[in-house]
């Protein structure tokens, strides 16, 4: 996604989350701040951040609006200097009414949804000059010369789940998706893909048509992104490992989400999420916020009921581990070079 989709797509969360405020007659929380631009969360702009948050926190709490003058004053200064809509700023110093909060609180919820269209177009403009790139529209870190997408398929910011897949299977489900109900998904061997459920014997990727890695059909990131993309193989996996520093977070960028990230030796600036998105067996997602299980491309030719995956919790790494290919494991992308 091009910076410019991200600030529409920044925009249109904002325009929805400001319409249910209206509609519920509140002001716009923290949290749904947070939601709003999880690219300032990224972005070195802290300090508009916090402004934006405080500001939240405050005028939500249905106070009298002689508690606001203050806030009212600071932010039409603020909202000055920032260059923003003169309209808005004309709303809010002549229809500013101490008399009504709920005016109040409506000229404050477009003053910060305008405050955030300056603070998103600042925000990307200090991420393009980081070490995320961009091609194909999807944003990557080259880290030990492997080029990796910041994101897992399916994932509208770095800290989602997004899909979870059958190793060989190009349909991803959701974790609302799972379970047995009429249109889920069961992840069982009776439910694979290229198996018959009950002998354990496969119609690809087995000992007889000697495949030891994912056909660009059957791989996940190829199907979903196109062929400059593809699921990472076991090596590029340890060479991740092998050209990095990793730490257990708990509140990755204050989104409430726990993982690993990945820190390039070499540079520091180069850093990789990933979520612990747990794993998807049976009817139920296992794990989430405790480990993450993420598929490589590559067969486990040992015994070919596994392929090889990357496990991650808060104490351990492994680069390279097996599990049975039914299991329902996301996916993170590497560029084809």
């Amino acid at each position: 996604m091009n910076y410019e989709q991200k600030y529409k797509d920044a925009l249109e969360r904002a325009r929805n989350l400001h319409k249910d405020a209206i509609d519920m007659g509140e002001s716009l929380r923290a949290k749904q701040c947070e939601i709003i631009f999880p690219e300032l969360g990224e972005s070195e702009d802290e300090r508009i951040r916090k402004e934006l948050y405080d500001f939240c926190i405050k005028c939500s709490h249905g106070d009298t609006i002689v508690n606001h003058q203050t806030d009212f004053q600071r932010w039409a200064t603020w909202l000055e200097k920032q260059k923003t809509s003169e309209e808005t700023l004309q709303y809010l110093k002549e229809n500013h009414s101490p008399s009504e909060v709920s005016d109040f609180q409506a000229a404050m919820n477009i003053a910060v949804a305008k405050a955030y269209d300056k603070g998103i177009k600042d925000g990307l403009e200090k991420q393009r000059k980081t070490n995320v790139a961009q091609t194909d529209s999807h944003d990557y870190v080259e880290i030990g010369g492997v080029k990796w997408a910041t994101k897992n398929v399916g994932a509208n910011v770095i800290t989602d789940s997004g899909l979870y897949f059958q190793w060989g299977d190009t349909q991803g489900y959701t974790i609302q998706q799972v379970g047995e109900e009429t249109g889920q998904k069961a992840f069982t061997w009776a439910d694979y893909k290229y198996g018959d459920g009950i002998n354990f014997t496969f119609t690809k990727y087995n000992e007889a048509d000697g495949k030891t890695v994912l056909d660009s059909e059957d791989d996940a990131v190829t199907a979903a992104w196109g062929g400059n993309w593809r699921m990472p193989t076991k090596e590029e996996f340890e060479l991740l490992l092998n050209s990095t520093t990793s730490e257990w977070v708990e509140n990755y960028n204050g989104s409430g989400v726990s993982g690993r990230l990945f820190t390039s030796k070499e540079d520091s600036s180069k850093a990789l999420f990933f979520p612990a998105t747990g794993n998807c067996r049976g009817d139920d997602v296992w794990g989430v916020g405790c480990y993450g299980c993420y598929w490589s491309r590559s067969l486990f030719t040992d015994d070919v009921d596994d392929a090889w995956y990357s496990y991650f919790s808060s104490g351990s790494v492994v680069a390279g581990d097996s599990n049975s290919r039914f299991q329902g494991f996301p996916v993170r992308g590497v560029m084809n070079c």
